[in-house]
């Protein structure tokens, strides 16, 4: 057996991101990361929220995954352990291990406004123009 070199049939995959999937919303004035159980995140991820402020217009909403990587791994137990930090505990961790954020999907666009009812083609174009610049930042790494 060997690799494919194409999917069949005009199929498409996204790589699994093993970390702690946040949303990310990009306000006139901040920016709040929500966990998927609605709660809000920010500040145990706090070093993706000043990346967001600094590299996302305002209006954006991300979907995607919080990510740490350790010994040019993704950890999730390190993903976990922050998120589940007090403030406190999770400036001392970021310290050592900075947190990275993988967006996968946009949910409100700047220009296009709630573009959930596009199909998925039109919705990656769209996230592409979101990061496009905003490759690498002194804080965080984004949008990969």
């Amino acid at each position: 057996m060997s690799p494919a070199r194409a999917l069949p049939g005009g199929l498409a995959f996204e790589q699994e991101f093993d970390g702690h999937r946040t949303v990310v919303w990009r306000e006139k004035d901040t920016v709040r990361l929500q966990a998927r159980s609605g709660r809000d995140v920010t500040v145990v991820w706090m070093g993706l929220a000043l990346a967001a402020f600094d590299m996302l217009p305002p209006g954006v909403v991300l979907d995607g995954e919080a990510v740490i990587y350790a010994q040019g791994k993704i950890d999730f137990a390190a993903a976990q352990s922050r998120a589940l930090s007090t403030p406190a505990r999770a400036r001392r961790l970021a310290e050592d291990l900075p947190a990275h954020f993988v967006a996968w999907d946009v949910l409100l666009h700047l220009e296009h406004g709630d573009v959930r009812a596009r199909l998925d083609d039109g919705r990656r174009a769209l996230l592409l123009t979101c990061c496009r610049s905003t490759a690498y930042s002194r804080r965080s790494s984004w949008c990969r």
